[in-house]
Protein backbone atom coordinates (compact mmCIF):
# COMPACT_ATOMS: atom_id res chain seq x y z
CA UNK A 1 0.00 0.00 0.00
CA UNK A 2 2.92 2.66 1.08
CA UNK A 3 4.39 2.20 -2.37
CA UNK A 4 1.22 2.61 -4.10
CA UNK A 5 0.74 6.15 -2.18
CA UNK A 6 3.82 7.42 -3.12
CA UNK A 7 3.60 6.47 -6.76
CA UNK A 8 5.91 3.74 -7.48
CA UNK A 9 5.29 0.18 -8.52
CA UNK A 10 4.99 -1.77 -5.85
CA UNK A 11 7.23 -5.19 -6.14
CA UNK A 12 5.30 -7.97 -3.75
CA UNK A 13 6.30 -11.37 -2.85
CA UNK A 14 3.48 -12.16 0.02
CA UNK A 15 0.15 -13.72 -0.16
CA UNK A 16 -1.62 -15.47 -3.22
CA UNK A 17 -4.70 -13.37 -2.37
CA UNK A 18 -3.62 -10.15 -2.77
CA UNK A 19 -5.18 -9.77 -5.79
CA UNK A 20 -8.61 -10.17 -4.20
CA UNK A 21 -7.88 -6.60 -2.38
CA UNK A 22 -5.53 -4.74 -4.82
CA UNK A 23 -5.11 -4.75 -8.82
CA UNK A 24 -3.02 -7.33 -10.05
CA UNK A 25 -2.33 -5.52 -12.91
CA UNK A 26 -0.95 -1.89 -10.71
CA UNK A 27 2.22 -4.37 -9.06
CA UNK A 28 4.50 -6.64 -9.55
CA UNK A 29 4.20 -10.11 -7.98
CA UNK A 30 6.89 -11.95 -7.52
CA UNK A 31 4.78 -15.46 -7.54
CA UNK A 32 3.77 -14.83 -10.79
CA UNK A 33 7.24 -15.33 -12.25
CA UNK A 34 9.41 -18.33 -12.86
CA UNK A 35 12.12 -17.67 -10.77
CA UNK A 36 13.46 -14.01 -10.03
CA UNK A 37 15.36 -13.61 -12.86
CA UNK A 38 12.15 -12.96 -14.16
CA UNK A 39 10.93 -10.78 -11.31
CA UNK A 40 14.39 -8.21 -12.39
CA UNK A 41 13.85 -8.52 -16.11
CA UNK A 42 10.36 -7.46 -15.78
CA UNK A 43 11.74 -4.52 -13.93
CA UNK A 44 14.23 -4.07 -16.46
CA UNK A 45 11.34 -4.01 -19.13
CA UNK A 46 9.24 -1.23 -16.97
CA UNK A 47 12.43 0.53 -16.56
CA UNK A 48 13.30 1.09 -20.17
CA UNK A 49 9.85 1.21 -21.53
CA UNK A 50 7.86 4.36 -20.06
CA UNK A 51 4.69 3.48 -21.91
CA UNK A 52 4.16 0.28 -19.60
CA UNK A 53 5.86 1.70 -16.79
CA UNK A 54 2.82 4.60 -16.92
CA UNK A 55 -0.08 2.15 -17.71
CA UNK A 56 1.00 0.33 -14.76
CA UNK A 57 1.53 3.30 -12.33
CA UNK A 58 -1.98 4.43 -13.70
CA UNK A 59 -4.16 1.31 -12.87
CA UNK A 60 -6.75 1.78 -10.23
CA UNK A 61 -5.05 1.03 -6.73
CA UNK A 62 -7.81 -1.61 -5.88
CA UNK A 63 -8.71 -4.74 -7.10
CA UNK A 64 -12.91 -4.63 -8.98
CA UNK A 65 -15.10 -4.43 -5.90
CA UNK A 66 -12.60 -4.51 -3.28
CA UNK A 67 -13.76 -0.96 -2.36
CA UNK A 68 -17.74 -1.84 -2.15
CA UNK A 69 -16.39 -4.74 0.31
CA UNK A 70 -14.83 -1.78 2.88
CA UNK A 71 -17.88 -0.34 3.93
CA UNK A 72 -17.79 1.92 6.71
CA UNK A 73 -19.85 -0.18 8.92
CA UNK A 74 -17.71 -3.63 7.93
CA UNK A 75 -14.79 -1.52 9.00
CA UNK A 76 -16.69 -0.30 12.30
CA UNK A 77 -17.43 -4.00 13.08
CA UNK A 78 -13.76 -5.20 12.36
CA UNK A 79 -12.79 -2.51 15.14
CA UNK A 80 -14.88 -3.42 17.72
CA UNK A 81 -14.35 -6.73 17.41
CA UNK A 82 -10.81 -5.79 18.48
CA UNK A 83 -12.07 -3.68 20.91
CA UNK A 84 -13.90 -5.97 22.75
CA UNK A 85 -11.91 -8.84 23.19
CA UNK A 86 -9.42 -8.99 25.78
CA UNK A 87 -5.74 -7.32 24.80
CA UNK A 88 -3.78 -10.42 24.81
CA UNK A 89 -6.83 -11.84 22.68
CA UNK A 90 -6.86 -9.03 20.40
CA UNK A 91 -3.29 -8.75 19.36
CA UNK A 92 -2.73 -8.40 15.52
CA UNK A 93 1.81 -8.31 15.37
CA UNK A 94 3.25 -11.25 15.01
CA UNK A 95 5.12 -12.84 17.22
CA UNK A 96 7.83 -14.70 14.98
CA UNK A 97 10.16 -12.91 12.40
CA UNK A 98 11.97 -9.24 12.84
CA UNK A 99 9.38 -7.86 14.20
CA UNK A 100 9.95 -9.02 18.19
CA UNK A 101 13.62 -8.12 17.21
CA UNK A 102 12.48 -4.65 16.25
CA UNK A 103 10.70 -3.89 19.51
CA UNK A 104 13.23 -5.25 21.91
CA UNK A 105 16.01 -2.98 20.29
CA UNK A 106 13.13 -0.15 20.04
CA UNK A 107 12.60 -0.71 24.35
CA UNK A 108 16.42 -0.81 24.73
CA UNK A 109 17.03 2.48 22.50
CA UNK A 110 13.61 4.03 24.84
CA UNK A 111 15.21 2.56 28.27
CA UNK A 112 18.66 3.58 27.52
CA UNK A 113 19.92 6.65 29.67
CA UNK A 114 20.28 9.57 27.36
CA UNK A 115 17.35 7.94 25.12
CA UNK A 116 15.05 9.83 23.09
CA UNK A 117 12.49 9.12 26.04
CA UNK A 118 14.88 10.77 28.10
CA UNK A 119 15.44 13.77 25.59
CA UNK A 120 11.74 14.03 25.49
CA UNK A 121 11.58 14.38 29.08
CA UNK A 122 14.50 16.82 29.34
CA UNK A 123 12.57 19.24 26.19
CA UNK A 124 9.08 18.83 27.89
CA UNK A 125 10.80 19.81 31.24
CA UNK A 126 12.70 22.39 29.55
CA UNK A 127 9.34 23.88 27.88
CA UNK A 128 7.59 23.75 31.65
CA UNK A 129 10.54 25.76 33.39
CA UNK A 130 10.57 28.00 30.83
CA UNK A 131 6.88 28.62 30.42
CA UNK A 132 6.60 29.44 34.22
CA UNK A 133 9.24 31.99 34.21
CA UNK A 134 7.02 34.04 31.80
CA UNK A 135 3.76 33.52 34.06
Amino acid sequence: MHALLARTVPIYWGSDTVGLDFNPAAFIQCRDEKDFDDVIRRVQTLDQNDEAFLAMLNQPAFAEGALEKMSTRRLAAFLQNIFDQPLETARRRPRYGSTRVYEKNMRRLLEAPGSVKGAARSVRDLFRSARSRFK
